[in-house]
């Protein structure tokens, strides 16, 4: 074929669209070529035909003349070729064809044909394709529908130094990744599996690596041609070791926190000023007893009563003006209408991007149980105690004098001879002389203190000379004031029982403690008369502690009743809002007003404090149910005692 210009392409070669080139079969020479090729190429066809392959090869190319002309022999002796061949064209631009290399005849002589495509936007996608397989940190590969490994990308293979070899064609959960461990081969033939039917599969695999057990993302995304059936599976996967071991990091940080808001009875939170929005930790949440971990400043200070949150918005205004922390004790009414002490401390956050104030919230109200504790411990020995004591000195005082003049009074004859037995002249005298001062009476001994003014009290009420009377009385006396003592002792066993009692809560069904309490006071008392009318309701709490609360309101209305027969009246009803109001009313002489403000305040003071134990347990005890008490006065005398307690008794302590 030397010295010829070549065997002429048909036609219907040319129409292809595909550049041709024409080889001698014997030496790789190209001795035609189509239009189409000088297009892709840039030179003309003398060149062309004066060139090798290897000419116009790319020079940065693993593909030389030697390899071209290797591919040319075997298609000439019949074995067809298809390949990539990288390609510079004349102007210096580089291009990605594909070749295929057939034999056959053109004007009755053997040649080798090679069709050339352009595919260099298609090489550019599977660069940009590669970069994305190869160069992303996370395991991707391609499954057949069996789940076989079709192929794996760089990272999946680094990850577990694995070779490509090892892993394509094997079913994925026999690879390396999955082989350690029967359960993850599960896993992950049973996400194949769903795959498979079109379902996206996504969760958490614990896999193995080089280095050791990790755990990924791991998810398996079908691919569906253009009538939806699923042609091809693509896995993929992330390592999230880290991310799961700053989470679990994280949740026990978390766990500490919540715990230690609950052993503290604290919480959190933080105002956003300008937005009016106050987030709220688990605590502070539990404190309100909200499912709401955002609030508005609104709803927040709404826990407050009314008088004090003005207190509060100009505590918060003073910190985001000034700076000024603020911390302040109030009471609450909790979402469920616990009452409780809480301690609320703010703090201005200087670097925020706008104005912000953080702090706490403390349930402070078994230290405000203790307060109480102590001021009413210190009345009680301080006053109390003080004056019954004094008072049991006095009748001591008043027994002695009357058992002296009994042990010194003179025998009848002695009466009759002015003289006791034994006595002289003289020492007859001396003893009448004596005896006249008092008319007769001996004068209490020098040492001992002059009767209380209890004592006097009761001596100017019934006077008597006779000392055996005085002594009876005094004996009286010191056994009701020992009585009295013994009755405080108890109160105050039951007021220490009261603060420092934990027992489990219960359901406590109000009107059946109510009539229990009624019964019994109708017995103790028969001339009163103890009404009830009674609601169902429920509360939750302890039985003990509505029935000691009751009892001592009853008894109390019955022991300082002012009438031969009195009357109490129990009432159990239920408000709106999720409210039991038990109402306890009598016609007595009414509860001091001092008493009333005490509770009011929740503290004593040396110039405002109560007289005795009672209403302070019926107050400890609404608080142990949830509750609070308020006293008003009855129409047309008397007292009406209201314990407003929450239906089911919300959160009660335990």
């Amino acid at each position: 074929m030397a010295g010829q210009s070549g065997p002429r392409i048909p036609p219907v070669l040319d129409g292809l669209g595909v550049g041709i080139t024409v080889h001698d079969p014997e030496t790789g020479a190209i001795v035609a070529v189509n239009e189409r090729l000088t297009e892709l190429y840039g030179y003309d066809a003398a060149e062309l035909r004066s060139m090798t392959v290897g000419d116009y090869t790319a020079p940065e190319s693993p593909y030389s003349q030697a390899e071209a002309a290797e591919r040319i022999e075997r298609a000439a002796n019949g074995e067809r070729q298809s390949f990539d061949w990288h390609v510079e064209r004349a102007d210096g631009a580089l291009l990605w064809v594909s070749v295929t290399l057939v034999r056959t005849e053109l004007d009755g002589e053997s040649v080798v044909v090679a069709g050339v495509r352009d595919i260099s936007e298609r090489k550019r996608r599977e660069r940009r394709l590669d970069a994305v397989f190869n160069g992303t940190f996370q395991f991707t590969g391609l499954l057949d529908l069996d789940g076989t490994i079709l192929e794996a990308n760089d990272t999946a293979l680094e990850f577990g130094g694995l070779e490509r070899e090892q892993v394509v064609g094997k079913s994925m959960w026999e690879a390396g990744w999955f082989a350690y461990d029967e359960e993850v081969q599960a896993a992950a033939r049973e996400a194949v599996e769903r795959a498979r039917e079109g379902e996206f599969v996504r969760e958490e695999l614990e896999i193995m690596g080089a280095e050791g057990i990790v755990t990924i993302d791991f998810s398996i995304r079908p691919l569906e041609d253009e009538r939806g059936n699923v042609t091809r599976l693509v896995p993929e996967g992330r390592d999230i070791s880290q991310l799961v071991a700053r989470e679990e990091e994280l949740a026990r940080s978390n766990d500490l926190l919540a715990q230690t808001e609950r052993m503290s009875d604290t919480g959190g939170w933080e105002l956003d000023v300008e937005a009016g929005e106050v987030l709220a930790t688990t605590g502070a949440a539990e404190i309100y007893q909200t499912d709401d971990r955002t609030l508005s400043l609104t709803e927040t200070l709404s826990y407050f009563a009314p008088e004090d949150r003005e207190t509060l918005r100009r505590a918060i205004q003073r910190c985001v003006g000034s700076g000024e922390p603020f911390t302040v004790e109030r009471t609450i009414t909790s979402e469920t209408g616990r009452e409780r002490w809480v301690r609320v401390h703010g703090e201005r956050v200087a670097d925020a991007e706008s104005p912000t104030v953080r702090g706490v919230i403390q349930d402070v109200t078994d230290r405000k149980e203790r307060e109480q504790q102590l001021m009413v411990s210190s009345r009680v020995l301080r006053h109390n105690l003080r004056n019954d004591l004094t008072a049991m000195l006095g009748y001591v005082d008043e027994l002695d004098g009357a058992v002296t003049a009994l042990t010194t009074r003179p025998s009848a004859s002695e009466e009759a001879g002015g003289r006791r037995d034994g006595e002289t002249e003289s020492q007859s005298d001396a003893v009448a002389s004596d005896d006249s001062a008092e008319g007769g009476t001996p004068a209490p001994r020098a040492s001992r203190a002059a009767p209380s003014d209890t004592v006097a009290d009761w001596s100017e009420e019934s006077p008597t000379t006779d000392p055996a009377e005085r002594a009876t009385r005094a004996v009286e006396s010191l056994r009701d004031a020992t009585e009295d003592l013994r009755s405080i002792a108890e109160r105050f066993n039951e007021f220490e029982r009261a603060v420092g009692r934990s027992e489990p809560s219960e359901p406590v069904d109000v009107a059946a403690v109510v009539e229990a309490v009624a019964a019994d006071h109708r017995e103790s008392y028969p001339s009163a008369t103890v009404t009830t009318d009674l609601a169902e309701a429920t509360v939750l709490g302890r039985p003990e502690d509505l029935r000691v609360a009751l009892d001592e309101l009853v008894d109390n209305a019955l022991e300082h009743a002012d009438t031969a027969e009195p009357t109490v009246g129990v009432s159990v009803s239920t408000v709106a809002g999720g409210r039991v109001i038990v109402r306890v009313a009598d016609d007595g002489p009414g509860i001091p007003e001092m008493e009333c403000e005490v509770l009011r305040r929740g503290e004593e003071t040396p110039l405002l404090h109560g007289s005795g134990l009672g209403l302070w347990l019926v107050n400890w005890y609404a608080t142990r149910l949830s509750g609070r008490v308020t006293i008003d006065d009855n129409s047309p005398r008397g007292t009406v005692v209201r314990l407003n307690l929450p239906a089911g008794g919300g959160d009660a302590e335990t």
